[in-house]
């Protein structure tokens, strides 16, 4: 406390309140690995439960809705987004694990998750078909 009664000056005081008590952690950046050329394709496949080509055409699809408007603090890219949101998918592991594998923190992951799906969503009148025929029914029913 003898410290404190020597500051003669507030800011010092203030400086030293802040440094005492909230001192600042600095901000991490955990490594992201490229996916697409990290995995082979029936490695990708058996990870993401989809094709290469099929997560870039959603991707492309849905990049103006999903992406960051700048790269300030490393923001994800829509491939990136759309990896996250298709392994949580896949495996239905927790929001952690998602995160720490993608390299990215749980609210993080929560928030893409849910911008992704949203936008998959929307898509899906689209890209969804469901047999309209007796034929149609029976082909899909043996595949």
């Amino acid at each position: 406390m003898n410290m404190l009664r020597d500051l003669s000056d507030d800011e010092d005081f203030l400086e030293l309140v802040n440094i005492v008590m909230h001192p600042r952690q600095p901000k991490v950046y955990r490594e992201r690995t490229n996916e697409f050329n990290k995995w082979s394709d029936e490695e990708f496949r058996n990870r993401f439960r989809l094709s290469k080509p099929v997560v870039e055409y959603v991707t492309d699809e849905i990049a103006d809705e999903i992406s960051s408007e700048s790269n300030r603090n490393h923001a994800l890219s829509a491939s990136e987004m759309v990896l996250l949101t298709l392994r949580f998918l896949a495996c239905g592991c927790f929001l952690q694990t998602t995160g720490d594998m993608m390299g990215v923190d749980k609210s993080t992951a929560s928030r893409t998750i849910n911008k992704v799906t949203r936008a998959i969503a929307r898509l899906a009148t689209n890209i969804i078909k469901m047999p309209s025929t007796a034929e149609e029914i029976d082909e899909t029913k043996y595949k």
